[in-house]
């Protein structure tokens, strides 16, 4: 049983049953009309460069109309470890509770939520997003890849690139972009709920019950 791409898996010689992670909800989460396309959340950072927030920074220190609010531990002392700084639309929220007004605050200010990694299974934070109406901006690669009805995707992992994409993403109407938000939160409220994942897993188990007999 596995969380990431089952295809990397091919070589193993058993059967591998691929299932989604859960998310989390926060039920006080309703408002779209606070949205803005300039907005987008980082939900968690540990394992900084490997999942491109270096590459963010650089992208949103070239671009002081765009902001970034970026939830995790111990951000700003990573960032100076770097040989960063960070300009004044990027936001250091801290660790943030999901089920906190403050989540519920961010989730209604941001329309995108955005992970440049270079490796993840299926992210619980991204689809904690996209249950929440974001919309999820990632790379290739990350266990999503099948997702491009609802998931935007960076080209590559150099700057240029992702600040290109971003770029793109502004260029969109505002009702563009809710609509999408909303058709993902349908979608993903759906397949990454906590009973979606039991039933998953009990079924896998099922088969490899079966497969033993």
């Amino acid at each position: 049983i596995c969380f990431g791409d089952e295809k990397l898996l091919k070589n193993v010689n058993v059967p591998v049953r691929r299932i989604l992670p859960s998310m989390f909800y926060n039920e006080d989460f309703k408002d779209y009309s606070k949205r803005k396309k300039t907005n987008f959340l980082v939900l968690g950072t540990a394992g900084f460069v490997h999942k491109g927030n270096d590459l963010l920074i650089e992208v949103f220190n070239k671009h002081p109309e765009w902001n970034l609010y970026m939830c995790g531990y111990d951000i700003e002392s990573t960032v100076n470890d770097l040989g960063y700084c960070l300009s004044e639309n990027i936001h250091n929220c801290g660790y943030i509770d999901v089920r906190s007004d403050l989540f519920v605050e961010l989730a209604e200010k941001c329309m995108f939520v955005v992970l440049p990694s270079c490796s993840e299974a299926a992210s619980t934070a991204v689809m904690t997003g996209m249950c929440h109406g974001m919309i999820p901006v990632i790379m290739k690669g990350n266990g999503m890849d099948d997702l491009t009805q609802y998931c935007e995707f960076f080209e590559n992992y150099r700057v240029e690139s992702i600040e290109k994409k971003l770029s793109e993403l502004m260029e969109k109407t505002m009702d563009e972009l809710i609509s999408k938000g909303k058709e993902i939160s349908a979608y993903a409220k759906e397949e990454y709920s906590l009973e979606k994942f039991c039933q998953n897993f009990e079924e896998a188990f099922d088969e490899i019950m079966q497969g033993q007999e």
